[in-house]
């Protein structure tokens, strides 16, 4: 292990995830993914699941279109304005359209399962 440099590899591993744990950006990063997980979950277990992945798809680019021109200073240029518009779009008509009854697998009168 030592011909291959593991030994050093792991110390200087671990010193780097002690400094990485150490950072907000890296935190708040980790904080708001762990965030947007349980509401992804908390909304699977609300809705379906050919619903809820289009709709947090979509939201997510949005978001991250809005949060790049705060944060980092990225222009939102005529395309990415099409995009999300396209993306709202989408969004309604997946809404408007989607069949939101559960499904009854039950279809005779005698209550048979069919």
């Amino acid at each position: 292990m030592e011909a291959a440099g593991l030994n050093n590899f792991l110390f200087y591993d671990i010193i780097s995830w002690g400094s990485l744990l150490l950072n907000w950006h890296f935190l708040l990063g980790m904080s708001l993914a762990l965030l947007g997980s349980i509401i992804y979950v908390v909304a699977l277990s609300k809705g379906k699941a050919s619903i809820i992945n289009p709709l947090s798809g979509g939201a997510s680019y949005i978001t991250i279109v809005i949060l790049s021109y705060i944060l980092l200073g990225e222009s939102i240029t005529i395309p990415k304005t099409i995009g999300i518009f396209i993306i709202i779009l989408g969004i309604y008509l997946l809404s408007h359209f989607s069949n939101n009854k559960p499904t009854n697998i039950v279809n005779n009168t005698s209550g048979e399962n069919v």
